[in-house]
Order: C-alpha cells, then structure tokens, then sequence
C-alpha cells in the first residue's frame, strides 16, 4: 500500500489564501499546489505552489507554506508567484490524509498575505 498525503482540500486541487491591505480590504487570490497528491515514499525534490499574485509585488524572502521557508521563487509565463519548497522538509511537517496548506509572506510593500 503507496502511502500518500492529499494535499487538496477539494478536487480542483485551488487552494486560497487572502492578501490584508492596512485597511483591512481582502483580497482572494488562488493557489494551485503540485504534486496534489503526496506519495510518501517519492524521491522528488520539490513541492511547487503557484499563485495568482504578480511576482514583483511579493517579498520572495518572506514567502512560506506552513511556516517552512522558500528555496526557490520565480515567475511563471504569466509574471505571477511561482514557490518551490524543499519535498523532504514538506513530508516531515505533514500527517498522513488529507491537510490544508498555508501560503504566506509579505508583498514589497509590507502588506502581509495568508
């Protein structure tokens, strides 16, 4: 038997998270997580969140999922926040079965998102 970890709250495999302006003002943006389904025993690298907020409005040093820290940050073709994290250190935080994941960081203006 694969063990595995469903990282999906739902089949779509969209994730969200909210951007907190000073004034409070939220902001639902989605996220898609890749691989959806963690197989614990995978000798992959990466764990990939993409999310619909442009690249060069986020502070990439502060960005992380689950309170794990980002390894490697970059655009997709669309110019939006593409977040890799380390497979390894993403299967010792979480539990078998299915797990909702957290996005989170700060834009370049100081404006945390979650």
């Amino acid at each position: 038997m694969l063990k595995r970890l469903e990282m999906a709250v739902s089949a779509a495999v969209l994730m969200t998270f909210l951007l907190v302006s000073p004034a409070m003002a939220q902001t639902e943006v989605e996220i898609q997580v890749s691989p959806s389904v963690l197989n614990m025993d995978s000798l992959g690298v990466w764990v990939t969140v993409h999310a619909d907020i442009p690249l060069s409005s986020v502070d990439g040093v502060s960005v992380t999922l689950d309170g794990l820290p980002v390894k490697v940050v970059k655009a997709d073709s669309l110019g939006d926040l593409v977040a890799k994290f380390a497979l390894d250190e993403v299967k010792a935080i979480l539990p078998l079965g299915s797990v909702e994941l957290t996005l989170s960081g700060t834009t370049k203006d100081g404006i945390p998102f979650i």
